[in-house]
């Protein structure tokens, strides 16, 4: 079945099959095929409509008898209306709690905080990846929810100095920290008083 609009940007190719969409490219070695990805047993292969023609399907069918052994799959062919692929892509990507304590979001989300997490409740460790702006307006905040180590990447070698004064000033100091290709994390702990008290 083919679907497809002379006006669109790009056409996507569907397919059910258990073949692995990158053997599927590989095997279609196709320089015109932009990309590929699988959901389950649904293979989305993506052409440029400029370029598209009946003899890729021709091609396509031929590469999935070559590696099924099988006449294949319907195929459906859709005209993707020309967008930013993006914004669409950060509109599907939704916070994600792992367990009750952690909770991994994109830096545009926000996730409101449990009421059983709330009210000053510290953690004995909190990672933060976040932009260098947020986090040291936040290091007041993340200091106070740490009880033993806080762990900040993300950061570029030379703003080493910044970060560490910023969190100097919330009473913690860096213990480790790690370079790799030009970016930097660092890891804190509460600064000890001298007489040894906590």
């Amino acid at each position: 079945m083919q679907k497809q609009d002379a006006t669109s940007d790009s056409v996507d190719v569907q397919l059910s099959s258990t073949i692995d969409a990158g053997e599927l490219l590989a095997e279609l070695d196709d320089p015109d095929v932009q990309s590929g990805w699988q959901d389950d047993d649904t293979i989305h292969l993506y052409w440029p409509s400029r370029s598209w023609s009946p003899n890729h399907l021709v091609r396509l069918r031929q590469t999935l008898r070559q590696l099924d052994g099988v006449d294949g799959p319907e195929i459906l062919v859709q005209a993707l209306p020309d967008q930013d692929w993006n914004k669409v892509w950060a509109q599907s990507v939704k916070p994600l709690w792992i367990g009750k304590r952690i909770v991994i979001t994109p830096s545009w989300e926000t996730v409101a905080v449990r009421p059983d997490l709330s009210g000053g409740q510290s953690f004995d460790f909190v990672p933060a990846n976040i932009d260098r702006q947020t986090l040291f307006e936040l290091a007041d905040r993340l200091a106070g929810r740490t009880r033993a180590r806080l762990l900040v990447s993300g950061l570029l070698v030379d703003q080493r100095e910044e970060s560490v004064a910023a969190f100097a000033a919330t009473g913690h100091h860096c213990e480790w920290q790690r370079e790799r290709d030009g970016w930097l994390a660092l890891e804190f702990i509460p600064a000890q008083p001298c007489d040894g008290s906590a």
